[in-house]
């Protein structure tokens, strides 16, 4: 899309200072007043070949309403434009957590808050898109900058996806290198497993021990190869464990019913 000098919501003129990033839903802008920064959202209809959309702009408006009643943190919507399908939103200044990732920088307390936002999400029915270029750190504080949530589903809820790109797993490597520039998320894939064990929704205990000053320990139970858990010793603040249980249906898309199921829990 042709870079804006300027644009309206509603009548309004704001001044284009630059392109902030392209979702499958629309173009996000930095925009100002003269007197303050804001995000204009340009809804497009290009197509995207794993999403279906219908009426985009009421989407949007009806997902910020879902979303504003569970109380997560993200910017507050400021003004629709229906006709021209433009929406200003608040603009929250800061890394994203790709940005994190990216550095080496990754801290315990943005993957606490997350779970604090999915402690309000899963009683409400509701999944965001957990991918890291949807959340901003501003002032320590982690926001939700998209406004697009969907009916919960296990397989796409954080756990089971959205972590797989919150550290600098095989999925984020190869994510990273398709998109040196970053971008929105990946396409879904059939399977991210290396072993039926561990089927989409995979994240190994190393991957957290190398982003994290915390010692794990294996509970003596487990061996491996068998069903068994990790837990965080007293020191690592009981952050993840990981459970392997049989598996009662198929494992996300990949509809694998072999081994066991290897999940994430707090």
């Amino acid at each position: 899309m042709e870079q804006r000098k300027e644009v309206s919501v509603s009548g309004v003129s704001y001044a284009v200072k630059r392109l902030l990033g392209k979702g499958k839903g629309g173009y996000s802008y930095l925009v100002t007043d003269g007197a303050g920064e804001y995000v204009l959202k340009q809804i497009h209809h290009e197509p995207c070949g794993y999403y279906q959309f219908g009426d985009k702009m009421a989407a949007e408006l009806n997902d910020y309403r879902r979303l504003s009643e569970t109380g997560i943190r993200m910017p507050r919507l400021l003004a629709a434009d229906v006709e021209a399908e433009h929406i200003l939103k608040e603009y929250i200044a800061g890394d994203t957590i790709l940005d994190y990732v990216r550095r080496d920088r990754m801290r315990p307390e943005f993957l606490e808050q997350v779970r604090e936002m999915c402690r309000l999400l899963y009683p409400a029915g509701l999944n965001i898109d957990y991918f890291p270029t949807n959340f901003v750190v501003r002032e320590g504080l982690l926001y939700y900058i998209d406004y697009e949530c969907n009916g919960y589903q296990e397989q796409w809820d954080f756990e089971h996806w959205g972590i797989a790109y919150w550290s600098m797993t095989p999925e984020m490597a190869e994510y990273l290198r398709e998109h040196p520039q970053g971008g929105g998320p990946p396409s879904p894939k059939s399977c991210l497993a290396d072993s039926p064990v561990m089927c989409y929704n995979k994240l190994d205990i190393l991957y957290i021990r190398r982003r994290f000053p915390c010692r794990y320990a294996r509970s003596p139970s487990a061996s491996p190869g068998t069903a068994g858990r990790w837990i965080s010793s007293p020191s690592a603040g009981a952050l993840w464990r990981r459970k392997s249980l049989p598996m009662a249906r198929p494992c996300g898309p990949c509809g694998s019913r072999t081994g066991t199921e290897s999940r994430w829990t707090w």
